[in-house]
Formats: C-alpha cells, structure tokens, sequence
C-alpha cells in the first residue's frame, strides 16, 4: 500500500528528471557553440597578433588591444568551462533521479504482481467459503428437518407418558380409596388362593367397618403439617437470629462498660485530686474529698461529697450555711473545669449566696481559670463586675424594647467605670442591675 501511494511521486520526480536532463542537454550545446565561437576568435586574434608583431614598430596601440581582447577571451573560456562542469554536474543528477525513477518503478512492478496474486488468492478463498457455506445450509436444512421430525416423535410420546401416567395415578388413587395400598403394593401383591379368599372377605369387611368407626379423614392434614413445619423452621431461625444478635449487643455493651469505666475512673480521680485543692483553697484550713459509694461497681456507684470547713466536723452537707453549700458546690464546679479543661465557660449566678471574703475567694479562682479559657459569668454581684473586662446591661426602655449597654474596663480604673455602667443600667430599667462578664 505505501508503495502504490508512491508512485505518484516518483512519477512526477521521473517527469521532473527528464526536464531537467533535457534542459541540461540543451545548455551544454549552447555551452559547446560557445566554447566553438570563442575558439574560432582565439584563432583570429592569433592571426591578427602575428600581423601586429610583424607591424610592431608602427602599431604598438594596436597591439595592445589585441591583447586586452585576448585576455577577455581567456576569461570568457574559464567562464565556459565553469559552466560545462556546472552543466555535467546536473546531467549527473538528472542521471541519478532516473536511476531512482525506474528502481521505484520496478518496485511498483513488484508491489502491482503481488496484489495481483494476493487478490486472486482471496477470490478462490471466497469461492471456497461460499461453496461451505451452502454446504452447510444444506445440511442445517436437513437437520431442521430431522429435528422437526424428532420432535414430532417426542410429542406423540410425551402424550402417550402423560396418558399413562394418569390412569396409573387414577389406578392408584382408587386402590388407596377402596384398599388403603399404595400403586407399588398393589403391583407387588400376589392372587389369593380359593381357600383364603373367604377369610380375606371377612376381614376386608371388618377393616372397612373399623374405618367408618374412625370417621373422616383430614385430606389436608399433610399440608397443614408441612406448613406448620415450615413455620417452625423459620420461627427457630428467627430465635436463633435474635440470639446471635444478643449476643453481638451484650459484647457491644460489655466494650462500652469497659470503656465508660476506665473513662469514669481516670476522671473521677483526677476531679477528686482537684476537689481536695479547690476546697483547700476556698476554706483555708478545711478539707474535702470526694468518694464512691460503691467503689466495685462504677457503673451504678454514686458519688459522695465531703467537705469540712475550719472548725467544724460535720458529715452531712445539709449542716452547712448556705454560703458553705454555695462554696462546696463551686468547689465541685471549678474542681471539674480543672480536671477537664474547656475553651469557654458560662456561669449564671453562682456567687449569689457568698459574703466578700469568699467572693475574693471565688474571684481568685475566676482569674486563675480565664488564663487559658473564656467566662461569661451571669451576676448581681458589683465586685464581680468590677473584676470583669468587659460589661454588658440588659434593660428595657419605656417603649418595651430591650436594650444592651456595652462597657469595657480598663486595668487603672475598673471599679469605677464598673459601679457608674451599672448605675446607668439600673437608671435605664428601673426594675434591678444585670451584668455580665
């Protein structure tokens, strides 16, 4: 194929030799008629110049024009032969571009006969296949018609079976019906005797009254039995599956108690370690500890507070003040924010029942936990706005629309600007202060 697609090309390239050698052929006669011309001049200038050197005396101008000429003629010969090898260089490629031409052209030859054989080839395999190809057809004919035939047979036979098989099945139904035997006992049971057929009567006769006795016959009991099997095999696997699945949650429930437990115990223990040095710090010389009720079991064990301000020995926390309470319960609070760090904290009112001291008390813990987190705090309490940052008041205007007054406090002047944001907030509402740090 990339042969034919070739030849075209050399074609052209052949065409295109032959053009060129014929112009190449062309300029070398010029060349030759040239090269004839000049030679023809040199002769005369040589004529010319023995004239001259016999008349050298009187014409010595005349001389030396003749030799001007010459030398252009020599120039005009180098100029010719220049040309000639020119002209022979191209004849040389002109030569070269044939020789490509015909060896293409003889490949072309090569390729073509090849084809030509191949296409032939081809044509005796088609005919072949086509030859096959009937022959088969013939003979998927003769076996459409073999089958046909065979099915035919087939039919006939399977309607012959089904006739058979139902006067078999009718046979056997009337013997179970009349007898009680099955079709294969009945093929297998051998004639009576004369003597035995008398008592063989007797006892058909006492079988059959047997059978009235006994009344009816379920016919649907074989049914009824499998369906109620069937229904017991799948009730069994759906226990069964409901027991698998118990088992898989009880594991799952296990892992979780495991987990809780170990959770709740390092928790535990860390809120408690914390508790004893909160309590320690809002009841200096007092003591507090938390324990379990029932240390063995975690998953259903309560917890039990214990704390004893400085001079007393109470056991119940219902001894306590309210402001003792107050601080037991922010004990436990600020115990848990340490044992469990959070971002960000929101406490409303919690320092409502503490007197001064314990405020400062509280206050110091306040500090000490907003170095690593945010608190909002919810309060009445003035020191406690005072040791805020930032206050907001809630009021409502006349109009019955809440309004928010904003108020951060600088280091130098908290307490005051604190006190004066508060009084504005309560000359606002009317009805109480509201801040929040």
């Amino acid at each position: 194929m990339e042969e034919r697609a070739a030849l075209p090309a050399i074609q052209a390239a052949r065409d295109e030799a032959r053009g060129e050698r014929e112009r190449a052929e062309r300029l070398l006669s010029e060349a030759r008629a040239a090269e004839e011309r000049a030679t023809a001049a040199a002769t005369q200038a040589e004529i010319e110049a023995r004239g001259v050197e016999e008349r050298a005396l009187g014409a010595q101008h005349r001389s030396e024009e003749a030799e001007a000429g010459m030398a252009d003629a020599q120039r005009a010969l180098e100029g010719l032969a220049e040309l000639r090898s020119g002209l022979e260089m191209a004849c040389a490629r002109a030569e070269a571009l044939s020789e490509a031409a015909a060896t293409a052209a003889a490949r072309g030859r090569v390729w073509t006969s090849h084809a030509e054989e191949a296409a032939t080839a081809a044509r005796r395999r088609a005919r072949a296949a086509d030859e096959a190809l009937t022959e088969m057809r013939e003979r998927e004919r003769h076996l459409d018609q073999n089958l046909m035939a065979a099915t035919r047979r087939q039919n006939e036979v399977e309607v012959a079976r089904a006739e058979m098989r139902a006067r078999t099945e009718a046979l056997g139904e009337r013997a179970m019906e009349e007898w009680g035997l099955s079709l294969s006992e009945l093929m297998s049971a051998e004639p009576l005797d004369d003597d035995v057929e008398g008592e063989a009567h007797e006892r058909m006769e006492s079988l059959e009254r047997q059978m009235k006795r006994l009344g009816p016959v379920n016919p649907n009991a074989a049914t009824e039995y499998a369906e109620v099997s069937e229904r017991e095999t799948f009730l069994v696997e759906q226990i069964e599956d409901l027991k698998s699945s118990k088992r898989d949650l009880m594991r799952i429930v296990h892992d979780v108690d495991d987990t809780i437990v170990t959770v709740f115990g390092d928790a535990f223990e860390d809120v408690a370690r914390e508790f004893g040095i909160v309590v320690e710090r809002l009841f200096p010389g007092g003591a507090g500890k938390l324990r379990l009720s029932t240390p063995d079991d975690l998953l259903s064990s309560g917890i039990e507070i214990e704390a004893r301000p400085p001079g007393k020995n109470v056991k119940k926390l219902s001894l306590l003040s309210g402001g003792e309470r107050s601080l037991v319960a922010l004990a436990f609070l600020f115990a848990i924010f340490r044992a469990r760090p959070s971002p960000f904290y929101l406490l409303d009112e919690v320092e409502a029942a503490l007197d001064d001291i314990n405020l400062q008390r509280f206050l110091g813990l306040v500090s000490e936990l907003e170095e690593r987190a945010q608190i909002l705090i919810v309060t009445h309490q003035k020191r406690t706005m005072e040791a805020a940052d930032v206050l907001y008041g809630v009021s409502m205007a006349r109009d019955g629309v809440s309004q928010v007054v904003a108020k951060k406090m600088d280091a130098h002047d908290a307490a005051l600007e604190g006190t004066i944001a508060v009084d504005h907030v309560v000359d606002l509402s009317g009805s109480g202060t509201s801040g929040v740090v």
